[in-house]
């Protein structure tokens, strides 16, 4: 056989081989055409504005994983992924804020101390979690940490629709839900979570400060408990469970949480307000005057007053 017809034989062989191991590279892990798009458009405008954000979309499913999400759709059976998400976590971490108190008369609001309940920072899923849809509940994911809300619920809604049974996509929802002050249906969202066994102490919390907003102080104050009893190092929970419990009269419970709260927030002005207060309650005149001035010296204008009244 002619040598030159050898060699364009093999190299036509070759051109082939490289074009398959090519397109097998470029659809290993492919976003959609619309959520490209979305995708694009974000991280255009992150360029714009000079910021610079971790990678929160991930395209981390192997081949063995796409394998056990055929066969899970066929079987019902729940899939583990080989990689972590990156997702937002509210509970443990509250960031600085100047925004106004929650409105209710004559209580100290944490927002005071520079505390709101938002997305802070990121951690990563376990993983054995289930994340049959990733694609939409990744960017809703991406939509909630740039705070659009209404975007977010749209891909979130997405996820449950596609796999009802995962209780990730609810527990944000209820997230993107909270933040645009629909606090009925973020409840809903949060206890639909707890349904289908969520493994994140955080959704009580979050509940239990959805309730409160709406005075449901019961109902508050059972999900705060459940949340100190499974972890015992956020402030802000036993600071809100503290209220609750001034406002049923059960003081000697007000300064246990409140202690527990500036002893994981010293600079906690609000707790001291409040358990000054609460000592006052029970007689405690020096315990009361104490904190009521160091509530003063940490810049709480309110503890001024009753310092006044008290004290002098």
């Amino acid at each position: 056989m002619n040598i030159y017809l050898i060699v364009a034989i093999t190299s036509v062989i070759f051109i082939f081989l490289l074009l398959i191991i090519r397109n097998r590279a470029e659809s290993k892990h492919k976003f959609g055409f619309k959520d490209k798009i979305a995708l694009d458009k974000i991280m255009d405008e992150n360029s714009n504005n000079g910021i610079i954000t971790e990678k929160t979309v991930s395209n981390t499913r192997s081949e063995s994983d796409q394998k056990n999400i055929s066969a899970s759709h066929k079987s019902g059976q729940k899939i583990k992924f080989s990689d972590n998400v990156l997702i937002e976590n509210i509970a443990h971490n509250v960031v600085p804020n100047k925004e106004k108190g929650d409105g209710r008369e004559g209580v100290p609001s944490p927002q005071k101390d520079g505390y709101r309940i938002g997305v802070s920072r990121t951690e990563t899923i376990p993983k054995n979690s289930v994340k049959v849809d990733n694609q939409n509940y990744e960017m809703g994911l991406l939509l909630l940490e740039k705070k659009r809300f209404n975007q977010a619920i749209e891909y979130f809604s997405k996820a449950i629709e596609l796999n009802p049974a995962d209780g990730a996509p609810y527990y944000y929802r209820g997230m993107a839900k909270n933040e645009l002050n629909l606090l009925n249906d973020a409840i809903e969202d949060y206890t639909d979570a707890m349904l289908r066994k969520l493994n994140k102490v955080d959704v009580f919390y979050k509940r239990g400060y959805c309730k409160y907003k709406l005075g449901n102080n019961s109902g508050a104050l059972k999900d705060f408990a459940k949340y100190v009893s499974i972890d015992k190092h956020n402030p802000e929970v036993y600071y809100y469970k503290g209220l609750l419990e001034y406002e049923a009269e059960n003081y000697s419970v007000v300064i246990d949480d409140l202690n527990r709260t500036i002893e994981l927030n010293p600079n906690h002005e609000s707790a001291y307000f409040k358990r000054g207060m609460a000592k006052q309650k029970t007689g405690d005149k020096k315990g009361c005057c104490d904190d009521l001035r160091t509530a003063v010296d940490k810049g709480n204008l309110e503890a001024y007053h009753y310092q006044k009244k008290f004290c002098n």
